[in-house]
């Protein structure tokens, strides 16, 4: 700031206050940003200057009052005995605003100390007026205490109580607000102090995209003091630094790559500014000297001043505002700091398209730019010519992302990789093998760098925060794959990926198994990454784990049978003659499971016959299952009884033992009396074990036969798998719960919430098993009959059938004994008939001893509805009673005419269904069927009335031949 003063008065009245600033003679007042008066001569002094135009501000020193005409002498700062001149220069520096601002009642002229209100007056501040102003004006960021009002603008010691900075506001709001009773300008902020409301200048460059708030947090940090604004290579800090800085002043950049002392900064000011050197100086000196040669209301923008951090704090110390200072880390020294990210994918698509036009593909490239306005900016320059697809897939191959952008974005990132230590590259490229976000423990695992080291990178951002994650740019980790050199790097990030993906495993089967799951899928882009650079080393048992979580993975997430066993394929090779092959090969037999059954069982052999332990037994147990399906429940539980036990877990063994009570219920081996408290208490004894998807697999048995065994206590029980089943990951356990529940509420008649269930299970097989459709449908047939709607049943259950001819299936045989209740009660018996002796004769096939049974007594059921009795009575012979459910035995002693055994089963019913079938027995004792027939046509009437009411036609049969 220069400064004309007027005579040795002034020169001495203010003594030091003057020294290290640049003088001029009186004579000379133009070039000067200000005057400087003192003695009696002082005001007549001051009119001379402003009858000869002179505009800028004045410091009066006297003591005497000043004159009338002080309002037209304005902008004036007066000096009484005792106040500090190092206060009022410094006051009258050129930090504060200039020109016009543009406030919501008129436009101040801060040169000028006039504000021109809206109606045409013009009014002239008074020095006071003018400081308290534009020391808001230049903190209109924030709300200024009284406390530093008084001691910045009034130059008190200390502060003192004073009405002084009130009576002020109070007068300068009569001269600048539209109604002084209700300030919109200079407004009070109750318990805190003032605010002069200035509208922002919010205009950006063309092109200009995003940053709205970070320019307008660098421009207000600005006028305080000097700002560091850091980021990582390519983020735009010079531009973004640029674009704010022109808010709030004429820009002089000065270029710092490659100057590393603040002295040499000085120097490079005096060139921008095309000044004479200064000679050789300590650096503060030397900064201090070059920045006074700035002309007014210019900003300094010192760009890439990696090599001279300390040139912030010097900075500071000189107390010059409108500085703003790029690098890429925030020194310690620096109180005002904008730090720039990645620009948001909203943001960094807009630029891309704004640059490169709308073209199609953008969205597959917008993510490899990782949101830097450079890589954005290089990549637009390439679309037009190759395409974005092309230019996308050339960016997302491992080190792309440099050949596909071009130089400058190398160039950007190798000036920070020179700055590295030899530790901190090699950290940075093994973690450039990372593809996505990740965990601090997995960076810092493969980085292997010390914490210092992995703070470095941090502080420079060529590792970067993502939420509670971190990841390295694209470009940066090109760079470093290209210029690195860490042997180790594959290893060590295939390792640390593999150990993840062998804890994860284990979670997936107990009460946190969606957390371990989303965990995995969150890795999932590295996975693929360690599950390539595995197989390329031949790491056999990373081979085995990672296949194991991708097949998982793809599992859940909706991948088809395709892409799962294209996993498994690529593994075998690897894994061929090591203990992980048995690991892949069962895994592949759960692929091929039901479109390959014959396949999946030699392959489940394999297995069992060629691993050691719990796998061998499991792979036994699928066997067994497999073996229901193709040869029926003999040879399952000749199956099972060849699985070795003692080498398995105690998890194992339960399924095992859940495998065999349903095997031995369906062929008559045992009751459902002996094996449903069984299987209750072990899916009980399984959850406490932590096993819930081997609980679940329990409880779903479990829930069939309580369906029909004990149906008061089924709903609670599944309501509480369906809370078991939200803790698993695996969509397998939330289908059939839902389908099993469904059944039991549609036997209540409570049809819309049952529909309300297979709509989500249907949601669900859609996504990940689409195999099972028919399931869903043939379901909702079973609902659609409980409520006695025949004809939506009959539909249903006919679909059924065509996919099961279609896919040559086995579940299509209990479509066809559905179908048989409902050809009986629409009186076509015939047709009931035929699907009775197709499911016995298919069921005899495949030696499934229970779907057999229950065919016979259809068979039997058919004949006694179309009036053939000896025909009835010679199926009737052939079914074996133990393999048939109570409901079922109740149905073959109706046909049977047994009314003592009926009456005897039917009493040992629990539940709303004894008090149905005591009534029905009481009924057909006393011949007189009205309450019954009362029943069923009440809204009671569920599936367990569809067999009340054949069993009810049965006996009125009976009464009519008695009769």
């Amino acid at each position: 700031m220069t400064l004309a003063v007027g005579d040795e008065v002034a020169r001495a009245r203010f003594g030091d206050g003057l020294a290290g600033r640049e003088l001029r003679p009186m004579s000379d007042v133009g070039s000067a940003d200000a005057a400087v008066l003192a003695g009696p001569d002082a005001w007549s002094t001051l009119r001379a200057l402003r009858d000869g135009g002179f505009q800028g501000g004045c410091v009066v020193a006297t003591d005497g009052p000043p004159p009338a005409d002080r309002p037209a002498l304005e902008p004036v700062v007066l000096l009484r005995s005792g106040q500090l001149p190092e206060r009022a220069l410094d006051r009258m520096e050129s930090e504060r605003p200039t020109g016009v601002l543009e406030l919501e009642g008129g436009s101040l002229d801060l040169d000028r100390a006039v504000f021109d209100r809206t109606d045409g007056v013009s009014v002239k501040l008074s020095g006071q007026e003018w400081l308290l102003l534009t020391y808001l004006a230049a903190r209109s960021a924030r709300v200024i205490e009284r406390e530093e009002l008084q001691l910045q603008v009034w130059d008190h010691r200390r502060p003192v109580p004073s009405r002084a900075v009130d009576m002020a506001v109070s007068r300068l709001r009569k001269k600048i607000e539209p109604d002084p009773a209700n300030p919109v300008c200079l407004v009070t902020i109750r318990n805190a102090g003032y605010r002069l409301a200035v509208p922002e200048r919010t205009e950006t460059p063309a092109g200009f995209v995003g940053r709205v708030q970070e320019l307008g947090a660098i421009a207000r940090a600005l006028l305080d003091g000097v700002v560091a604004v850091v980021g990582p290579p390519g983020v735009g800090k010079s531009r973004s630094a640029s674009v704010a800085a022109a808010r709030c002043g004429n820009v002089v950049r000065v270029e710092l790559a490659g100057v590393d002392r603040p002295e040499r900064a000085a120097t490079a000011l005096s060139v921008a500014l095309g000044l004479p050197v200064c000679p050789a100086q300590d650096p503060l000196g030397a900064l201090g000297g070059a920045l006074e040669a700035l002309p007014p209301r210019a900003v300094v923008l010192w760009d890439h001043a990696d090599d001279v951090p300390q040139l912030v704090g010097l900075l500071e110390s000189l107390g010059r505002p409108r500085q703003v200072v790029t690098l890429r880390r925030a020194p310690a020294e620096a109180p005002r700091v904008v730090a720039l990210g990645p620009l948001a994918p909203a943001e960094s698509r807009g630029l891309l398209a704004l640059l490169a036009g709308d073209e199609p593909g953008l969205d597959a490239l917008v993510p490899l730019l990782d949101g830097l306005p450079l890589a954005i900016e290089l990549a637009a320059a390439r679309v037009p010519r190759v395409g974005a697809p092309a230019l996308a897939a050339l960016v997302a191959a491992p080190g792309g992302a440099l050949a596909g952008l071009g130089p400058a974005l190398s160039g950007a990132i190798a000036t920070s990789w020179a700055r590295l230590t030899d530790e901190a590259r090699d950290a940075l490229t093994r973690l450039a093998r990372f593809r996505a976000a990740f965990p601090l423990d997995d960076g810092l695992e493969v980085s292997g760098a010390s914490a210092e080291t992995w703070m470095a990178l941090v502080d420079d951002h060529l590792v970067v925060r993502d939420g509670d994650r971190f990841r390295v740019l694209h470009a940066v980790a090109a760079y470093a794959m290209h210029h690195g050199a860490a042997p180790d790097a594959d290893a060590r990030f295939v390792a640390c990926i593999a150990g993840r993906v062998r804890g994860g495993l284990r979670g997936l089967e107990g009460a946190r198994a969606a957390e371990a799951f989303a965990a995995l899928a969150s890795r999932l882009t590295d996975l693929w990454t360690a599950w390539d650079l595995a197989r390329a080393s031949r790491d056999a048992q990373a081979v085995g784990e990672l296949c194991h979580a991708l097949v998982r993975i793809l599992g859940v997430r909706g991948g088809t049978e395709g892409e799962r066993l294209a996993v498994v394929e690529a593994a075998l090779p690897v894994v061929a003659g090591t203990p992980a092959e048995a690991h892949v090969r069962l895994l592949r037999a759960e692929v091929w499971s039901r479109p390959r059954i014959r396949e999946a069982l030699a392959e489940y052999e394999w297995v069992a016959a060629n691993a050691d332990g719990d796998l061998a037994a499991r792979a036994g147990l699928f066997a067994a299952r497999l073996f229901n399906w193709t040869d029926g429940t003999t040879a399952a539980l000749e199956r099972l009884a060849r699985v070795p036990l003692e080498p398995a877990s105690a998890t194992t063994r339960l399924r095992h033992r859940v495998q065999y009570l349903t095997y031995a219920d369906l062929g008559g081996v045992v009751s459902p009396e002996e094996s449903t408290p069984e299987l209750v208490s072990i899916a009980e004894e399984l959850f406490a074990m932590d096993a819930v998807a081997e609980a679940v697999y329990a409880g779903i048995f479990a829930g069939d036969r309580l369906r029909v065994m004990q149906p008061d206590r089924a709903g609670p029980f599944l309501e509480r798998l369906l809370g078991w089943c939200d803790l698993l990951e695996s969509p397998q356990g939330r289908i059939d719960v839902r389908i099993t529940y469904a059944g039991v509420l549609g036997d209540r008649g409570e049809g819309a919430r049952a529909f309300a269930l297979l709509a989500e299970a249907e949601t669900l097989v859609r996504l990940f098993q689409p195999m099972r459709a028919f399931q869903i449908r043939d379901k909702q047939g079973a609902v659609h009959s409980n409520l006695g709607r025949n004809d939506l049943a009959r539909a249903a259950f006919l679909e059924v059938l065509a996919w099961g001819r279609r896919q040559g299936s086995a579940p299509t045989q209990h479509a066809m004994l559905e179908l048989v209740s409902v050809e009986v009660e629409d009186g076509r018996p015939d047709e009931a008939l035929a699907y009775a002796l197709d499911v016995v004769e298919s069921a005899h096939a495949v030696g499934a001893t229970h779907t057999e049974n229950q065919a016979r007594l259809c068979a039997a059921l058919a004949c006694f509805a179309a009036g053939r009795l000896g025909e009835c009575r010679a199926w009737l012979v052939r079914v074996d009673d133990a393999a048939l459910s109570r409901v079922s035995r109740l149905q073959r002693l109706a046909l049977a005419g047994d009314v003592a055994g009926f009456a005897a089963l039917a009493r040992r019913e629990e539940g709303r269904r004894a008090t149905v079938l005591d009534a029905l027995v009481a009924a057909v004792e006393r011949g007189d069927p009205a309450p019954v027939a009362r029943w069923l046509d009440g809204p009671d009437a569920t599936r367990f009335g569809v067999e009340v009411r054949l069993l009810h036609r049965i006996w009125l049969g009976h009464l009519s031949n008695a009769a």
